[in-house]
């Protein structure tokens, strides 16, 4: 593979940063890599604001099997929709969603299609969905359940081109706020960025360009176009053409040609940006980029092996990785994936003396048992601890990032 890693997993995505990459904070919607390359970048992601410039640390998948904090990521479903509250109808036919599934049900969308797109596990990304619904329908926002269920079909047909050249489709409606008011979350921003740098509260950065203003990369951009790498423009999105397997492509030309649907525009060097549009690479095929062809994961990335694709559902001391909901399972003196428990399950050490973790959950030492952790503005302690992507402050779940700003984000 021939991309650059720029900002990949686990360190990746949320509209809510600058392109560069930190280990505590989230991405940009940029995808762009090294200047002139279709190189790898973060696709766009609602969430929490940050407390540095960069990227996500993504939230492991197995709970904390000693109580405490937990570690655990994961979509929490707490009984309500919080203060978006009530049933709403989505129109044209479409199932009426509350605005707590209409944010949860477009998370997973971005969420599998950044998975596939940009390398690693979808969980990371599904994590985002423990802040809904403020995520997009917090004060200032224009999204509704009706326009944000619309745009469910158009953020699931998007080609991997279109997410790592940060193209977001113009039905994902930004917010109100001028760049530099204070904000919560991205949906509340005219540029559908909110961002924090130096550990100050998060501010809307300035953005939603029109097409042909010059730009830096695609958060500069209104939604419906991106960042050219080379004009470093902003482009209409309907200018991609979208090229067949085996055919050639280029990130960089004008107008730009990617690929159809997952396809890949890989080069023969990073010097070139040329390629040819490609499938993801299966087991046992380099992974330099961090995508492979679903049902393997990229592993062994480091400089002295390299990266390879590998099934998922494998472990050992290759490199070899479980899915999320599974873990390692030396037990039987040999490396099997085991799955995890889940709520409800019991977990800790067994009588056997087998260790059993927990999957979105937290292992309660008083019970042994697996516990959900708090939601958004559910109760939390100590021993209670919260979803990832929150915070326990004051006994209460609030978003990590934001927890010690003002609420809301202030009027702006």
């Amino acid at each position: 593979m021939r991309f650059r890693l720029a900002c990949l997993f686990p360190v990746l995505l949320v509209s809510l940063a600058v392109s560069a990459c930190h280990s505590s904070g989230h991405s940009a919607k940029s995808a762009d890599g090294a200047a002139g390359r279709g190189g790898a970048g973060a696709v766009a992601f609602d969430g929490a604001a940050t407390g540095s410039t960069g990227g996500i640390s993504g939230a492991a998948a197995g709970g904390n099997a000693t109580g405490g904090n937990s570690t655990t990521g994961g979509v929490s479903s707490p009984g309500g929709a919080g203060a978006a509250g009530g049933s709403f109808e989505a129109g044209d036919g479409a199932v009426a969603m509350t605005p707590l599934e209409a944010c949860q049900a477009v998370t997973k969308v971005r969420a599998e299609r950044g998975s596939m797109c940009l390398g690693g596990s979808a969980q990371t990304y599904l994590d985002y969905a423990n802040l809904c619904p403020d995520s997009y329908f917090d004060a200032d926002s224009n999204r509704t359940v009706a326009n944000v269920t619309a745009c469910l079909g158009p953020l699931a047909a998007q080609t991997c081109t279109d997410i790592r050249l940060g193209l977001i489709p113009s039905c994902l409606v930004n917010g109100r706020r001028p760049a530099a008011a204070s904000c919560s979350h991205s949906a509340q921003c005219q540029s559908g960025m909110c961002i924090s740098t130096n550990q100050q509260c998060p501010t809307c950065k300035a953005g939603g360009l029109p097409v042909g203003s010059a730009c830096t990369d695609s958060s500069d951009c209104q939604n419906g176009s991106f960042c050219h790498f080379t004009t470093r423009t902003c482009t209409d999105g309907n200018a991609i053409a979208h090229a067949a397997q085996g055919q050639p492509c280029d990130l960089s030309a004008t107008p730009v040609v990617g690929c159809q649907g997952d396809l890949l525009c890989l080069t023969a060097s990073y010097s070139s940006t040329a390629g040819t549009c490609t499938a993801p690479p299966g087991v046992g095929q380099p992974c330099a980029d961090g995508v492979c062809a679903a049902g393997t994961i990229c592993v062994g990335m480091d400089i002295v092996n390299g990266a390879f694709c590998a099934l998922i559902g494998a472990c050992g001391t290759t490199g070899l990785q479980c899915d999320p909901a599974f873990f390692c399972d030396t037990s039987n003196g040999g490396y099997a994936c085991s799955p995890r428990a889940t709520v409800g399950q019991s977990c800790g050490v067994l009588g056997s003396g087998e260790m059993t973790y927990c999957y979105l959950a937290y292992c309660e030492l008083s019970t042994w048992t697996c516990v959900a952790p708090g939601a958004l503005r559910e109760a939390c302690d100590p021993d209670h601890p919260c979803a990832a992507s929150l915070s326990c402050i004051a006994g209460t779940c609030q978003p990590s990032a934001t927890a010690n700003c003002p609420a809301d984000g202030g009027t702006g």
